[in-house]
């Protein structure tokens, strides 16, 4: 569990540094050409994160690895860690917006971005949250059976 908890440190301080660079309006997160690019960046990297902590999560479980990303939430959902519409969203929008980003699959639409981030900060919050009280639960369960 300790390489979970330094992931959740990890997502953690990214989200901090992703919502350093949200602004309010549209037109203001438009008006430094720096600021989307950024904002992609940071996103990518806290999804990437997530990811990554369900592979982890997986293995600390003696689960198989999952087939893809959209596998991982799938199954982590399964083990009852995350609730099913939090990991409903990040399937349906966040995994794809990562793939956008890192594939360039197409232009990005800068709004759709500036949109869907706003969201993943809230459910990337949320994910912290339900993780760290399942490896809470877990690290409880493995002190009680050691008595």
């Amino acid at each position: 569990m300790r390489l979970i908890r330094q992931k959740l440190v990890y997502l953690a301080e990214r989200l901090e540094k992703l919502e350093s660079f949200l602004v309010p309006s549209f037109e203001e997160y438009t008006k430094e050409p720096w600021r989307p690019a950024a904002v992609e960046r940071m996103a990518q990297v806290v999804i990437d994160t997530i990811i990554g902590t369900n592979h982890i999560l997986l293995r600390a479980c003696n689960k198989p690895p999952a087939a893809s990303s959209w596998d991982s939430f799938r199954r982590v959902r399964e083990l009852g860690i995350i609730n099913p519409e939090l990991a409903k969203r990040f399937v349906k929008s966040y995994v794809g917006l990562r793939n956008r980003i890192v594939h360039l699959y197409e232009p990005l639409d800068d709004r759709r971005v500036f949109e869907t981030v706003q969201k993943l900060v809230k459910d990337a919050r949320g994910y912290l949250e339900e993780v760290a009280k399942f490896v809470e639960s877990e690290e409880q369960s493995a002190e009680g059976g050691e008595d």
